[in-house]
């Protein structure tokens, strides 16, 4: 550029660092002395230790609904990974190489990757609840997911984790009572599967599979996701076989009455395997 009035590259490279030079000096200039410039800037939280706990790399509890945009966190293990949805209970990407749950079906129109676990409450669905109901609060660590709503006076809280070395997803749901007094409601959970098996290369998303069988195992207390086409299976518990509950289609649904305590439930997600699932009460 040949031109006076533009600048040619070089030039303007040295002006850039001449006035970052000038930007750094300019507090000694203006009379900081060299002590403030040295100082370490102040950190809210203390230093961590070595090594550092799992509480200590914790995220920020972060508040979202369902309609704002936000990357949903990961929970993972050795073996594979798996993410939450943009609600209290559901669950996406369910991936163990070779099988996968809950990815995009292999069919026209498919509607991409599938969320399992979705909440109802006395036949609402939760996770479109209006602000601030409808409002869930994340919290990530190493080992977990943390997520928790309060809708008509019940606060759920779940715990998302893979156990270790295990191709398995394991939830624990907990509901507590925050009106002080006996109260009967009736909890849905809606179960899906797309359960598959590639055992060759995965290039962007795992793979699905769209006619999944789907049986229900009172003994198991689980819903039972069977491939049309491969031997594996995806088994999420959903209660004991001492509770009472009823299947339907895609749904389990189960009546509950508690006052003041927390009940707490496992839900089991096994791609490939058998499932373990357990239900208690926490005083």
């Amino acid at each position: 550029m040949s031109s006076g009035r533009h600048l040619k590259r070089r030039t303007f490279l040295k002006l850039g660092l001449a006035e970052t030079t000038w930007a750094a000096l300019r507090p000694t200039l203006l009379g900081a002395s060299l002590r403030d410039l040295a100082e370490e800037p102040r950190i809210a939280k203390g230093k961590l230790a070595c090594p550092p706990a799992l509480a200590d790399l914790a995220s920020d509890r972060l508040r979202y609904h369902f309609r704002e945009l936000f990357n949903s966190p990961t929970a993972m293990n050795e073996f594979g990974y798996a993410q939450v949805g943009k609600s209290v209970s559901s669950i996406t990407a369910v991936s163990f190489p070779p099988y996968a749950c809950c990815a995009p079906p292999q069919m026209a129109w498919s509607p991409g990757y599938v969320l399992t676990c979705e909440l109802f409450l006395d036949g609402r669905f939760a996770a479109i609840a209006a602000p601030p109901e409808g409002t869930v609060e994340y919290q990530w660590l190493p080992h977990r997911v943390i997520r928790t709503q309060t809708l008509s006076q019940l606060q759920f809280t779940t715990w998302l984790f893979l156990p270790s070395q295990q191709r398995a997803v394991m939830q624990k749901i907990t509901v507590k009572n925050l009106t002080g007094s006996q109260r009967r409601f009736t909890l849905g959970f809606d179960i899906r599967g797309a359960v598959s098996k590639k055992t060759t290369v995965w290039f962007v998303d795992p793979p699905g599979e769209a006619d999944n069988k789907i049986t229900f195992d009172f003994h198991r207390g689980s819903l039972d996701f069977r491939s049309a086409t491969l031997k594996n299976c995806r088994r999420p518990g959903i209660l004991s076989s001492r509770e009472s509950g009823r299947a339907e289609t895609h749904a389990y649904l189960r009546d509950a009455t508690r006052a003041e305590r927390n009940e707490a439930t496992a839900i089991h997600h096994r791609p490939g395997g058998q499932c373990r699932n357990r239900t208690s009460d926490l005083r």
